[in-house]
């Protein structure tokens, strides 16, 4: 049990790319007065969406009004009914549920499994603003309108990930997306004493075929000789009984295809491409005694017509597996696993945009605090834990103190994953990296634009524009970043 948490957890712990699902936070709630009693009519937003609902002239209980998720509004229909509200909103044609009920001053927005904790606005964040200062120099337009609005302009916002409410909760973890694109998924739970928690995450261009997919890692154990009573295809301790698969290329074909990839099944392949300096980057970084470690990295570029169109998709696999002599079993699986793709012919300047994107992943330290904690819980009481939904009761176990361990581990994981960041970068042209002095650390950037701005929130402008100045128009401060040499 001890050398199963110990690979996994560590692996985790040094290589924060390692098995995305360490990544999340808890939000602290800070108490707000009071909405009036049941009150659905109103303005309600936290960092993500903003729902907007008003009262049918003809009834008290029914509604309409608007949901906003970035630069996509939503319609909304909706009736309460036992200080609940239940309704649908449309998008493209289709109609999705929703629930809402009150906890305190916080409304409880759900919608397929994914809930929204949104706060009472006491002024409509949607109305429009009434006419600048003609002397202060702003336009009163947003940043996203102003670059949206021109060529040779690209703005990435800050996106958050969010937890289910019901485990550790709160914000996943943080990355930066281009306005206007669609972020699917997020933070899945299941039954593993060191790994419960994982990243399945879908970014999506929607008006075009460029689209990043983060997959699920997958762990395995195998045992020469087999594991009594279990057989292979058997889980054993969350892990999969399976005889390693030691080649990514291999691993990409036989099994990432197969589970998450069905539409790749036909495809043709390209070529295939070994990483090498990732494989070493991350080797360093996972090296444990009493365990002979070995990692391999390697994309395949597939070929495939979807929708009409031709595309191309890399499918980048890097696989580790760590052998315990002492007992003569060998755990390993995806150290991690992604995909890029678009249309053939521009897949290659636009993986610059999508290595941004996937580069970006932060954690927040209160979420990895606390799931660091429950891992050795986990392990401690697995025989007691029979479902998913039983995890909860020892996630109550944690607290939100973070001791110098956790923290420094904290610390080395993101440095581990700016490191093999960069490595990755090295495979795909027209990156550079900047220094961003809000966050006092690296980023990595398209190499296209002449201009590159940053803000306090953690987004970002780059723009062809020499005189483009984000600034004008905006509430926040915008800063120029220098490109390190």
């Amino acid at each position: 049990m001890r050398i199963l948490l110990s690979f996994w957890v560590r692996g985790a712990v040094t290589v924060i790319g390692a098995l995305y699902a360490i990544w999340t936070s808890q939000a602290a709630e800070l108490a707000e007065p009071s909405l009036p009693a049941k009150s659905f009519a109103g303005v309600f937003k936290d960092d993500r969406i903003v729902l907007e609902l008003a009262p049918k002239a003809s009834s008290a209980t029914d509604f309409t009004g608007t949901i906003r998720l970035e630069t996509q509004t939503f319609p909304v229909t909706a009736s309460s009914q036992n200080d609940a509200l239940k309704g649908h909103f449309e998008s493209q044609g289709d109609q999705f549920e929703f629930t809402a009920i009150f906890e305190g001053p916080t409304l409880v927005f759900t919608t397929d499994g994914t809930s929204y904790r949104l706060k009472k606005q006491s002024a409509n964040p949607l109305a429009r603003r009434t006419a600048p200062n003609p002397l202060s120099g702003a336009t009163g337009e947003h940043p996203a309108e102003t670059v949206n609005a021109r060529s040779g302009t690209l703005y990435f916002v800050k996106q958050s990930i969010k937890d289910h409410d019901n485990m550790i909760g709160g914000e996943a973890f943080r990355m930066i997306v281009p306005a206007g694109w669609k972020v699917e998924g997020g933070v899945r739970w299941r039954l593993h004493p060191a790994l419960p928690a994982y990243l399945g995450l879908r970014v999506t261009n929607p008006n075009g075929s460029e689209a990043l997919e983060i997959l699920p890692t997958l762990p395995f154990v195998w045992k020469e000789g087999g594991i009594p009573s279990f057989p292979a295809g058997s889980t054993y301790m969350g892990n999969e009984v399976r005889e390693p698969v030691e080649e990514p290329v291999d691993f990409i074909k036989r099994v990432i295809v197969s589970r998450f990839r069905a539409v790749l099944s036909q495809a043709r392949v390209i070529k295939s491409t070994d990483l090498p300096e990732v494989a070493e980057a991350i080797a360093a970084n996972s090296q444990e005694p009493g365990f002979q470690k070995t990692v391999k990295a390697a994309r395949v570029r597939f070929e495939y017509a979807h929708q009409g169109k031709a595309m191309h998709e890399d499918v980048y696999c890097v696989l580790l597996a760590a052998h315990a002599s002492a007992i003569n079993t060998t755990f390993w699986g995806t150290e991690r696993s992604y995909s890029f793709r678009a249309e053939k012919g521009k897949l290659d300047d636009q993986s610059k945009l999508l290595q941004t994107v996937i580069t970006s992943l932060r954690p927040n330290i209160q979420w990895f605090n606390r799931y660091m904690q429950l891992a050795p819980i986990l392990t401690q009481n697995h025989e007691q834990t029979r479902q998913v939904e039983e995890l909860s009761r020892y996630i109550v176990r944690t607290t939100d103190e973070i001791n110098d361990i956790r923290r420094q581990a904290y610390e080395n994981a993101q440095a581990a994953h700016e490191r093999i960041s960069a490595k990755f970068g090295h495979y795909i042209q027209g990156i550079d990296e900047y220094h961003n002095p809000f966050q006092n650390r690296r980023v990595e950037l398209p190499s296209d634009y002449r201009e590159v701005w940053a803000n306090a929130a953690g987004e970002y402008i780059l723009s062809d524009d020499v005189k483009f100045t984000p600034n004008i128009g905006s509430t926040s401060n915008w800063q120029r970043l220098e490109k390190k040499n």
